[in-house]
């Protein structure tokens, strides 16, 4: 059933955001509204336990598989639904990669200063720095150079051509 909840969610989410003419504020009511059932929905379905002592937890569990999954995919629509679509994602996800691997790489070669040695023994903050500085440099390179990428991508045809929107000119000033 978690998982029934999980898909009809992330579904009813992910429809509306093709609403054109949806107002922003409808977002935060929606995903509240839905979120509330959902809350009740999980809560009922741990009642249904033998042990009640581990229901509460079971539910609390269920829920943060939830918030876990839903708000990164709604997320991720309202980001797919902003004036550069497709692009903004695709800048999302690179950062993330560059940030990833220099933090990795810097992390093992320079790494001298334990960042949190309880929870992760090999983080350093070395590597958060490089992982930080290398982060915004690909999103100034990526911004900086959008419609070269965005037509080498369509040369490529790994985008299709209707997607490719110009820059908005405010982003320049």
């Amino acid at each position: 059933i978690y998982l029934l909840l999980v898909l009809a969610f992330v579904a009813a989410v992910w429809i509306d955001r093709f609403d054109p003419y949806r107002p922003p504020a409808k977002d935060l009511c929606y995903f509240a509204l839905l979120f509330g059932v959902s809350v009740l929905v999980v809560l009922t379905a741990s009642m249904a336990r033998d042990d009640l002592r581990s229901a509460l937890p079971a539910a609390a569990a269920s829920l943060l598989a939830l918030v876990y999954v839903v708000l990164p995919s709604f997320a991720l629509t309202s980001i797919r639904g902003g004036d550069l679509g497709w692009f903004s994602v695709l800048v999302l996800l690179i950062i993330v990669w560059v940030g990833d691997i220099s933090a990795f790489f810097v992390g093992r070669s320079l790494g001298r200063h334990k960042l949190a040695p309880r929870i992760s023994p090999n983080k350093s903050w070395e590597g958060a720095v490089a992982s930080t500085f290398t982060a915004v440099a690909a999103a100034v390179l990526l911004y900086r150079f959008y419609p070269q990428v965005a037509s080498g991508l369509a040369a490529a045809h790994l985008i299709d051509v209707s997607t490719a929107r110009p820059l908005p000119a405010k982003l320049w000033q």
